[in-house]
């Protein structure tokens, strides 16, 4: 009928454009292996000329002051979330250098402790221990790309 069509493309033109089964399915199913890589994606698509909220969505939202400088503020916060958790993240992986290394080769050294093992020979088993484990981590960063098909 012309009012169903009018509702449609009348009241909610911006809701034409945007592809609501996908989106209710990703956020029905979060912890899927599939949507959990769709959010750890969301950094990439601003090289695809996406950005963190796509124009058909930025047009379903009123800004409460002037919208370029609203949308700015909002990609300067998505952004800023995505650096700090990389950063984050990169400062707890265990090498030596990092203070996730540093982490690690307390716990191993507590470990060692517990097992009575003397300090000089435990000083030098944390040192072994630790830079088999950096080793092991950047072989395995360098070959998975390598070994494993792209998706």
């Amino acid at each position: 009928t012309p009012s169903d069509t009018s509702k449609e493309e009348g009241e909610y033109p911006h809701l034409l454009l945007f592809d609501h089964k996908r989106h209710l399915e990703i956020l029905s199913n979060p912890f899927q292996p599939r949507t959990f890589a769709i959010y750890f994606s969301l950094p990439l698509l601003r090289f695809q000329g996406e950005v963190a909220f796509p124009s058909e969505l930025k047009a379903a939202y009123l800004t409460p002051f002037n919208e370029g400088v609203f949308w700015f503020i909002e990609d300067l916060l998505y952004w800023t979330f995505w650096l700090n958790l990389l950063i984050g993240l990169t400062n707890i992986l265990p090498i030596a250098a990092l203070d996730g290394g540093q982490m690690f080769n307390d716990a191993v050294d507590e470990v060692l402790k517990r097992l009575r093992i003397k300090e000089a020979s435990r000083k030098k088993m944390v040192s072994a221990i630790g830079m088999s484990f950096t080793l092991i981590l950047l072989i395995v960063l360098i070959a998975v790309p390598l070994i494993v098909p792209r998706i």
